[in-house]
């Protein structure tokens, strides 16, 4: 479950992302000018940005509070983001700024970040917060030494150059007590299981195991664009998936072994901006294929949607040369009906029905 802190300023409101804002997020995101200097510098789409704020969310699950959307109390508009950030592979927590570039030159950013560094010292017991900072964003510089902020050094971030800008406890915000929001609430319960297998939400225990798969080229292969992901990659993917759950109420679940407890790979309803329609998908360890594990928990998973989610049909997306899938999916009663591109890559679109002993 996702906290509910809200900030205000004189001017401003930061409150949790939300799906409302993918609209004017997306159009920031889009736009060159702020995107040159925020990580590798491109733009993000439209479902890019909808993924993002299903990080936030998921950022505030793992870890009790996460970037947030910049209001104008007056008029309710989405003047950016701003917030604590700390995501795998960050060298420490985070604060940082983003404002729509129609609003540059207000002191938005310094007044939203000045509100995020006080609420984070005085609810962590941290001495020091950074703000990565691109070498050639002057302006952002600004913004950090205006907050008190010293640079003290520029190193690689997820193989990224970044200036480190420190910002130091003030001496009139004392540590906190040991009530602290710093611990993030425990997740409402929810599971789907079968004869061998639980279905449950991921959580950051999984990271290792999770990553572990992600970083086998035999199993990526036919995932997304193909390519392994690192790490702090595999953390940002789970935070996907719980944020998504916050979104839609469901999500892509972790599978464990009910005898052993053993994370054997992920399965579930999965339905981010621009899929064509609701998804079940699996993944397998290697070490467990040939089991029956993936047909088993599909169906599960299949099964639970029907049931739960009011449609008629669900896809698999199922690049052609994934044979092994494509049995599954047949196995399961589906039917190719289509393609749908993603990441540059044309994939089946496999069709399962609502089978009629589950219609109304």
């Amino acid at each position: 479950m996702a906290t509910a802190i809200e900030i205000e300023t004189p001017r401003l409101r930061l409150r949790p992302c939300r799906e409302s804002d993918l609209e004017p997020l997306a159009r920031l995101n889009a736009n060159p000018q702020v995107m040159r200097h925020l990580g590798d510098g491109q733009t993000l789409t439209h479902g890019q940005t909808w993924r993002q704020i299903a990080v936030f969310l998921g950022h505030d699950v793992m870890r009790g509070h996460s970037m947030w959307a910049i209001e104008d109390r007056e008029s309710g508009a989405f003047l950016g983001r701003s917030g604590p950030w700390f995501p795998e592979g960050w060298p420490m927590l985070e604060v940082g700024w983003v404002v729509d570039p129609g609003r540059w030159g207000e002191g938005i950013a310094t007044e939203a970040g000045r509100a995020a560094l006080d609420w984070c010292f005085a609810h962590m017991n941290v001495d020091r917060i950074c703000s990565l900072i691109a070498p050639d964003n002057a302006a952002s510089a600004r913004v950090a030494m205006k907050l008190g902020a010293q640079l003290e050094r520029r190193e690689e971030v997820t193989g990224i150059p970044a200036d480190i800008w420190i910002h130091r406890r003030p001496a009139d915000i004392p540590r906190p007590g040991p009530a602290c929001p710093i611990e993030p609430p425990p997740p409402e319960p929810f599971e789907i299981l079968t004869e061998r297998f639980r279905l449950r939400p991921f959580c950051q225990g999984d990271l290792d195991d999770l990553a572990r798969l992600y970083a086998d080229a035999d199993v990526m292969r036919y995932i997304g664009n193909g390519n392994t992901r690192t790490r702090a990659q595999t953390w940002r993917e789970i935070a996907a998936f719980l944020g998504h759950r916050q979104i839609r109420g469901y999500t892509n679940l972790a599978i464990e072994d009910r005898r052993t407890g053993a994370f054997v790979g992920e399965c579930g309803p999965w339905f981010p901006e621009g899929w064509p329609m609701l998804e079940v998908g699996w993944l397998v360890d290697p070490r467990r294929w040939g089991q029956g594990i993936a047909p088993e928990v599909g169906r599960a998973a299949l099964d639970w949607s029907f049931e739960n989610l009011g449609v008629d049909e669900i896809c698999s997306i199922i690049v052609p040369e994934n044979v092994a899938s494509a049995r599954v999916a047949d196995k399961l009663g589906a039917k190719i009906e289509g393609t749908f591109e993603h990441e540059g890559r044309a994939a089946d679109l496999w069709i399962h029905r609502r089978p009629e002993s589950a219609q109304a």
